[in-house]
């Protein structure tokens, strides 16, 4: 019963650090790693950071770098491919 709720507990706070954005992803991806410190429970979890984070559209990233940088997309580079490669929170 211990085991199964903190695989439970492991769940919730994947899912918060998912809702946190990607600061915090990347946090619970290096706990992912940190068997020595993190119930092998959390672990569980936490290791679906590693490959299983949600993109966002390709839309928003567009307007998030045109609203950084100030200028249109077009300006800044020669190309962009609206479609993510791929999603781990601060790699897409």
């Amino acid at each position: 019963k211990f085991q199964e709720e903190r695989a439970k507990l492991g769940g919730v706070l994947t899912q918060n650090l998912l809702r946190l954005g990607p600061t915090f992803i990347k946090l619970g991806q290096i706990f992912s790693t940190r068997i020595d410190i993190v119930p092998k429970e959390y672990i569980e979890q936490l290791k679906l950071l590693q490959d299983n984070v949600p993109a966002f559209a390709g839309t928003k990233a567009q307007e998030i770098i045109e609203t950084e940088l100030g200028k249109p997309i077009n300006e800044i580079f020669d190309t962009f491919n609206i479609e993510p490669l791929a999603a781990a929170s601060l790699g897409q």
